[in-house]
């Protein structure tokens, strides 16, 4: 599918990607039984074309979110740690990292945020989830 942009690039994109759903695990713990993970190579493949593709429709000083509800750092850190070494003047925004609200652990290497469902564990949980901002120079 090709997309096509009249007036120029977006200056902000969300790529909630598909993924192996993993971080949902906490409300459905039926999940390990019903998914043998075979799928789960060919989607971090698509992840990192939909990534791509939507990096290639970002403007200068644009911001991309790319989120996937997955506890496998493959469909979250990697597939931004590879992103930034496959566009140039890519970087990932920390800002989000220090927004009120947002703790300390929860803050990844590469700059993201990567949540599980262990924490907070005196409400329940969480779902475990995965985001960064990335932006072009």
């Amino acid at each position: 599918m090709r997309w096509s942009i009249r007036g120029g690039a977006y200056d902000a994109i969300l790529l909630d990607a598909p993924c192996s759903a993993t971080g949902t695990i906490r409300r459905h713990p039926d999940l390990p039984y019903v998914r043998d993970g075979a799928d789960i190579e060919p989607t971090i493949a698509l992840q990192a074309t939909m990534l791509d593709h939507a990096l290639s429709l970002l403007a200068p000083n644009g911001r991309l979110v790319f989120c996937t509800c997955s506890l496998f750092p493959q469909e979250g850190e990697d597939q931004v740690s590879q992103a930034l070494t496959r566009h140039e003047g890519l970087y990932v925004d920390r800002n989000i990292a220090h927004l009120p609200g947002v703790e300390e652990g929860w803050r990844s290497d590469e700059g993201g945020l990567r949540l599980r469902p262990d924490y907070w564990p005196e409400l329940g949980g969480m779902d475990g989830f995965y985001m960064a901002v990335l932006k072009r120079a």
